[in-house]
């Protein structure tokens, strides 16, 4: 507000002796910004119209609501088939909508979650941290920026937008949601008389903003979620205790050394518990005292009916791991919490194991998925162990909605990154040591057998091929007891003693025993299933599962191995441990190389070369070869397509007449069924261009620590014909690494320093970058090998501070911005933010690993009445705290360079932004020049 106050105040002073001409350009300044601005401005009313600036403006871009085509995005519009529409919904009724945003690489993170739970593969539980998810998969804070700013020019109040950058969260009446997209609010009765509201319609929005939106979630109060906890006899003598199931499953001695100590558990919970339940429950059973954390999100929630879910989740966590800290994550049950609070719980990061016993029937309640599905690769890539309850109704998973003919599963256990647990019935002998298991089923409908079904939603997964030929994902995965009629866990409900069962039970108890995998390994584990189908793949399936062959759920048996009921069975406790902990290293093992690993052909011919396989752990196995990163126009085959341990194959690569030239890093990969490795093939096609050239490197390596950069020589030579502009770009590059080139193309024979800058969230590595130069008769490439060091070092996490590449790499701008060369703080260049522009931004994130941030910045202003303002913030995308190192305004401050510091908080995640206002007015015109920007110093 401050700057709109000095703007009125100077823009009203008029120099003597010519009134009548300021007044003339007082009137025109008014113009501007009413042509600009959008606003109704008269000079007698500029102070009132300026302020008026302050405020959040209303949205202006292609996708306003006031104009512009409006397409479809996902939404659940809360529709019961058996409902009523009662009316419309009062239009003030507040409405609070979570809106969630497509990640940024979402293919990319499904490779990179399936390397890393691949027991195979070289990233095998080598997780990211939240700040590299963020770097490499969430949205951009422009994109999240995009979507609040039409939010708030539809009227709506933006309450909040979640750590990792997924869901913005906004409020409005009921009439201004259904403007905001294009719907309308009706009001329900459902057939048991519970009264809600839910949109009449799928919701729209603008294409600009709807392609960056994957869900839209809140248009609907109607409960979203049901749990699947069976309450069953009148314990703790009619259940089972905590010894009854440690002894049953092998745990004894494992609780006794781990119990999960120093690891944590997360609930996912759409009610409340009574901590007085909590005691009596360890206090009953010489456990060690507990009092679970409470993490409300949208507000939390009091105890209600579902009050027996949430009691029993924690009571079973504690069967296995006592020790264990507990988080429990409290919501409404609505579409709008359940995917904030899985944004949450993947944001925090706080949770080693996360069990889930409430469901979302996959052909009834399906709408929430894709957003809570995006949140849950996220924990997958932090390594977080995520179990879920299969359901309590057998093949029929929306059986709670009435629903006991359509064959679906329940999501989340559907979802290929999650763990689904079945419920089994549990008999013991006289000393309580297991006996025997079957199905749990006790009825033909209701709640009253173990949940099993193939998704509707997801595909098989690789890991469960070998037992799944169905082309859709199978659940359950494993399971435990659960059968409420065999005892039922016994907890304390509102100081009374009951007992309780249901697949409920069975996701909780393998959630405890993971914890205390954690705890032995003292690592998280993330994804198990490719590693629990591959253990079921080998000969330690029979001392690490009690494979359940007996029963049946209604629909699907239980049979010899994996079934859908009881999935691979039920873990032997401690013997399962050592397997899951075990599979870090595959037991059979081999190499592969290439000779040559280069060649070069024409368009049309062909090349080989010589695929050799060493054994160099374990047995020989038969080795399966495969060719990617395949150009168009090239084919690679194998002769022989497979070898046995110690082997050689001849791979013929080959081209077409319409093969583009250039070079091309090839992938041939071999894969037995323990591991896979790969070995890298340079081909060149030649020709195919009057005019040619070649390119080179050198040096053609280098080696940084995080946050620091290095630099190659990229030269180019005629090689026939002419000359022409070769113009060079990078690929192949990780998260975290950028190349500028300067200059960006030379003609024919020339030269370009390429700079490759590392921050320091880089992963360490060696990585193959791809530098091409391309003119418009031919493409070539050449290799850079890049090798990132250790962990963060003393290297800046300011990509390209110093602006000496020439160029702004590293910076996002908007409006005029470039480099200059007068004046420089230091070195050669520095960045100039306008002149012109209203505004011009230029900005960059980062996460700090150092503790202060300093830069140097200059203003300069032209004209005889120079006027310009403008500002430079660091804003903690963490905490969202924003500090204001400068505030510019022309001719009211110093000259020359000023240096700014700010303090940083290591690990947090914070964008730098410059912002000039150069209106133009009178012909002056002002700019930021921001030079030497570091945290390493």
């Amino acid at each position: 507000m401050a700057f709109f106050q000095f703007f009125a105040v100077n823009a009203g002073r008029c120099p003597r002796p010519a009134p009548s001409v300021c007044e003339r350009r007082g009137t025109n300044m008014a113009m501007r910004l009413q042509r600009r601005l959008g606003a109704v401005i008269v000079p007698g009313a500029l102070v009132v119209a300026l302020v008026a600036l302050g405020g959040a403006p209303a949205y202006a871009g292609p996708g306003a609501p006031a104009g512009g085509a409006l397409v479809p995005v996902a939404s659940d519009t809360g529709h019961d088939r058996a409902a009523s529409l009662i009316g419309v919904a009062g239009g003030n009724t507040p409405v609070s909508v979570a809106v969630s945003l497509n990640p940024r690489d979402r293919a990319g993170l499904a490779r990179f979650n399936a390397q890393v739970a691949d027991p195979r593969s070289a990233l095998f539980r080598h997780f990211l941290s939240p700040a590299q998810y963020l770097d490499r998969y969430a949205p951009t804070a422009t994109q999240v920026a995009q979507v609040g700013d039409y939010l708030r020019g539809s009227g709506l109040r933006v309450t909040g937008v979640s750590a990792n950058r997924q869901v913005v969260d906004a409020v409005g009446t009921a009439d201004v949601i259904g403007r905001a997209f294009g719907t309308s609010i009706g009001s329900y009765r459902s057939a048991d008389g519970r009264s809600y509201y839910a949109a009449d319609g799928a919701a729209r929005m603008p294409a600009d903003i709807a392609g960056l939106v994957s869900f839209v979630s809140g248009l609907t109060d109607r409960p979203a979620a049901t749990h699947a906890a069976q309450p069953a006899g009148t314990g703790p003598n009619g259940g089972q205790s905590p010894t009854d199931l440690q002894t049953a499953y092998s745990m004894g001695s494992v609780v006794s050394a781990q119990g999960g100590a120093g690891r944590t558990v997360g609930l996912v919970e759409f009610d409340a518990f009574k901590q007085s339940d909590i005691t009596a429950y360890t206090q009953k059973f010489g456990l060690p005292s507990l009092t679970p954390t409470v993490t409300n999100v949208d507000g939390g929630v009091g105890v209600g009916a579902g009050q027996i879910e949430v009691t029993l989740d924690i009571d079973a966590v504690a069967v296995y791991a006592p020790k264990a800290a507990q988080i429990v994550y409290e919501a409404p049950n609505t579409d709008a919490a359940w995917v904030d609070e899985f944004a949450k719980i993947a944001s925090d990061n706080k949770v080693d194991v996360l069990s889930v016993s409430w469901l979302l029937g996959e052909s009834c309640e399906n709408k929430p998925i894709p957003a809570s599905h995006d949140a849950i690769n996220q924990m997958i890539a932090q390594g977080v162990t995520i179990f879920s309850a299969s359901g309590d109704w057998g093949a029929h998973g929306c059986g709670y909605n009435g629903d006991e003919k359509t064959l679906t599963a329940n999501y989340p256990a559907s979802d290929p990154g999650v763990t689904g647990v079945g419920g089994t019935h549990l008999s013991v002998k006289s000393d309580g040591t297991y006996s025997s298991e079957s199905v749990w089923n006790t009825g033909s409908s209701g709640s009253t057998r173990s949940g099993g079904a193939y998704s509707a939603t997801y595909a098989t997964p690789d890991y469960q091929k070998p037992v799944n030929s169905n082309a859709m994902r199978a659940v359950a995965d494993v399971s435990l007891a659960g059968d409420p009629s065999a005892g039922g866990l016994a907890i304390n409900l509102n100081g009374s003693w009951t007992s309780v069962g249901g697949t409920s039970e069975s996701a909780p108890l393998w959630a405890g025993f993971l914890a205390d995998v954690d705890q032995k390994g003292a690592k998280r584990l993330g994804n198990i299933n490719p590693t629990l189908y591959q253990i079921a793949q080998s000969p330690a399936y029979a001392s690490n599962f009690h494979d359940v062959t007996s029963g049946g759920n209604g629909t699907y048996n239980a049979a010899t191995g994996y079934d859908l009921p009881t999935g691979l069975g039920t873990p032997i406790g401690i013997s399962l441990i050592d397997g899951l902990l075990g599979a870090t290293t595959p037991t059979n093992d081999f190499s592969i190389s290439l000779r040559p690993a280069s060649g070069s052909v024409a368009p049309g011919q062909s090349t080989s070369t010589t695929v050799t396989t060493k054994v160099t752990s374990g047995a020989a196995e038969t080795i399966t070869l495969s060719a990617s990163g395949l150009p168009s126009g090239v084919t690679v085959a194998f002769d022989p397509t497979t070898v046995n341990g110690d082997g050689s194959s001849t791979a013929t690569i080959s081209t077409t007449s319409a093969a583009a030239p250039g070079t091309y890093n090839l992938t041939l990969t071999g894969q037995d069924t323990d591991a896979t490795h790969s070995a890298q093939f340079s081909l060149t096609v030649t020709g195919g261009a009057t005019n040619d050239f070649s390119i080179s490197l050198s040096p053609g390596s280098g080696s940084v620590a995080p946050g620091q950069s290095t630099s190659t020589t990229v030269t180019t030579k005629v090689t026939s014909g002419p000359a022409e502009t070769i113009t060079f770009s990078a690929s192949g590059l990780p998260s975290g690494v950028t190349v500028a080139f300067n200059p960006t193309s030379v003609n024919g024979d020339g030269t370009s320093t390429a700079t490759i800058f590392t921050t320091s969230a880089t992963a360490p590595g060696t990585y193959n970058l791809t530098l091409t130069g391309q003119d418009k008769d031919a493409t070539h490439s050449a290799p850079f090998s890049l090798t990132v060091t250790g962990g963060p070092g003393g290297g800046d996490d300011i990509v390209n501070g110093n602006f000496e590449t020439g160029t702004l790499a590293g910076w996002t701008a908007s409006g005029p911005a470039s480099v200059v060369t007068s004046p420089a703080h230091g070195g050669r260049f520095a960045a100039s933010v306008g002149p012109r522009g209203f505004p011009s931004n230029l900005s960059q994130s980062f996460t700090a690993h150092h503790g202060t941030l300093t830069l140097w910045y200059d203003q300069v202003c032209t004209g005889s009445q120079p006027f310009g303002f403008g500002s430079i913030t660091l804003t903690d995308n963490t905490t969202g705290a924003q500090q204001t190192l400068a505030q510019l305004f022309c001719g009211q401050g110093p000259t020359g360079y000023t240096k700014a510091t700010a303090a940083l908080t290591q690990g947090d995640r914070y964008t730098l932004n410059v912002q000039n206002q150069d209106p133009g007015f009178f012909g002056a015109t002002a700019a930021i020049i921001l030079d030497d920007v570091t945290d390493a110093s």
